[in-house]
């Protein structure tokens, strides 16, 4: 197309960049296809800052926030604008019904790839994503005679690179988790029992060339359940006590879950089952660095506890002066939570998503349900901060999530800053025989009608096994409910007992390997990302 025969290209530079600020992201990529005259217009640095404040940032989606706007090159903003646009929308459709393949079809419509290791058959224990130096990496941790931790490059999940190995010869790692603060010299922190028999909390350091280095390690039984920035959260198996530890001062707070302080609030849900006998273990979940406080999630408990000062100069001194809670809730015996801020509330409102573990014989086997709470900032804390908590308990109860119960390896759950929960949903029960379906057989040789009859069991075809899937639900106040016009999406929702709210959840992605269950599962909300580990040593890349 000339110049000459295009009412377009006529234009000033500065009305044809504006009107390429205005299309979507996807139709400025459409517009380069044209000709070079509108390829060369589309490249501009001014049109793609604006489809990225325009169409992303100045609605609340997720965007990469490893550095500003300004400092990214063009490219950069074109593959962000263009990847975050794509992802936001997909969420977009489910939220207001637009999208023709929920809830029984596979959501994720981008290829998929599988990483497979050298480890054939070693269970993947752990797997990461980290964003340094504006590179996407990948961290998957493998458990055999001893543990080794592997560092990809997913930038490009169609062509993943191994970029380096990281073990030491006999060492276990009990522990593994990464530090979301991208300024911080602590990459990841450890709990390790090495091959001398002693236990170690180990802080590694990504450098520069993409390699990963011991940055200190100290003895300690305890192992890191939470890093952020400098704060390290240090927890010992049943133990009522978290450590706190900024590894750069080597300065101590010891937090204890079973010692209240002075009118200390404490609450229970409707629901909660008892223990009564006492054998269901108060194993740590997360710990989470809230401002004003810090939330301990346990099975058992939910404590909140005012931020310690940092007084102390070791272990043993730390525990002689234990910190107790402010206030604690019982949402009743739990095998995963996750608490996050949600994004559009200042100061910070917190919601917590939970799974319940019950084993409770007179319960239906497939229900079961994932429930998100609210957790409110209490205005008075700002005007008093030494006599009031920050937050008010007990946390509001907000949605139910129907999902089933079943064997799980992979327990984690997520909840993003935007509004979305993220699961794996197990495989229902199969009877004492799995693969296996039961077939009556009729006893002719009987005239008794009453006889009980013999049972055949006859091997199921693959698409009639049960299977584990990854589901989605997005929150009533999510952002992706929210249209241009004001509007709200209310797709999935549904009105439950005593005017709850009920999450219709979609299916994001099946295991077809009927042999191997997942064992871990990560996701990267500003890139779209998920990754989930096999049992045999695969790892599957996910891109929405």
């Amino acid at each position: 197309m000339s110049q000459r025969n295009s009412r377009f290209l006529c234009l000033p530079l500065d009305i044809q960049h504006l009107i390429l600020s205005n299309l979507s992201p996807k139709d400025v990529l459409l517009c380069s296809l044209i000709c070079k005259a509108l390829e060369s217009a589309t490249k501009e640095r001014s049109v793609w800052i604006a489809q990225c404040r325009g169409h992303i940032t100045s609605k609340g989606h997720p965007f990469p926030t490893y550095a500003s706007l300004d400092a990214m090159s063009t490219s950069e903003l074109e593959r962000h604008a263009v990847n975050c646009f794509r992802v936001a929308q997909k969420w977009v459709c489910f939220a207001h019904g637009r999208s023709e393949k929920f809830p029984d079809g596979d959501f994720v419509t981008c290829e998929t790839a599988t990483l497979k290791e050298v480890y054939e058959g070693v269970p993947i224990y752990a797997t990461h994503y980290l964003s340094i130096h504006g590179r996407l990496l990948l961290l998957i941790l493998y458990k055999a005679i001893w543990s080794v931790l592997d560092l990809w490059d997913v930038a490009d999940p169609a062509n993943p690179t191994k970029i380096c190995e990281w073990t030491t010869k006999g060492s276990i790692i009990k522990a593994l988790v990464v530090n979301k603060d991208q300024s911080s010299e602590a990459t990841i922190a450890l709990g390790v029992y090495t091959e001398a028999k002693e236990h170690v909390v180990q802080l590694l350091t990504v450098t520069s060339s993409l390699c990963l280095e011991i940055h200190l390690s100290i003895p300690s039984i305890f192992v890191p359940l939470t890093l952020k920035g400098d704060l390290v959260a240090l927890c010992q198996g049943t133990q009522s006590r978290t450590m706190i530890w900024n590894w750069k001062s080597s300065r101590y707070a010891l937090l204890d879950e079973e010692l209240p302080e002075e009118g200390a609030i404490s609450t229970r849900s409707e629901d909660a089952s008892e223990d009564t006998l006492g054998v269901r273990p108060p194993y740590p979940l997360e710990v989470t660095f809230a401002q004003g406080g810090v939330l301990i999630g346990r099975t058992k408990s939910f404590t909140l506890h005012r931020t310690p000062e940092l007084l102390h100069s070791s272990f043993e001194e730390a525990e002689t002066a234990p910190t107790g809670y402010l206030a604690k809730h019982t949402f009743g015996y739990l095998d995963s939570i996750c608490t996050t801020a949600h994004d559009a509330d200042t100061p910070p409102c917190y919601r917590i998503l939970t799974r319940g573990y019950t084993d409770d014989p007179w319960r239906e086997r497939d229900e079961h349900s994932l429930h998100v709470y609210r957790l409110d900032f209490n205005p008075d804390f700002l005007e008093h901060p030494s006599t009031t908590v920050p937050y008010l308990f007990p946390p509001v109860h907000e949605a139910r999530i129907p999902t089933r119960r079943g064997k799980l390896n992979c327990r984690k759950v997520f909840l993003s800053k935007k509004g979305v929960a993220l699961w794996v949903q197990p495989k229902k029960w199969e009877g004492p025989y799995p693969g296996y379906a039961p077939v009556p057989l009729i006893n002719v040789a009987s005239s008794d009608p009453d006889e009980p009859g013999r049972i055949s069991w006859v091997p199921m075809r693959d698409w009639e096994r049960e299977k584990e899937y990854v589901r989605a639900a997005i929150l009533p106040g999510s952002v992706y409910r929210l249209a241009d016009d004001g509007s709200k999406g209310t797709a999935l929702l549904g009105e439950g007992t005593d005017g709850e709210v009920n999450l219709r959840p979609v299916l994001l992605k099946t295991n077809r390997c009927l042999e191997a269950e997942w064992t871990s599962m990560d996701w990267d909300e500003e890139t779209g990302r998920i990754v989930l580990g096999y049992e045999d040593g695969r790892v599957m890349l996910i891109e929405m």
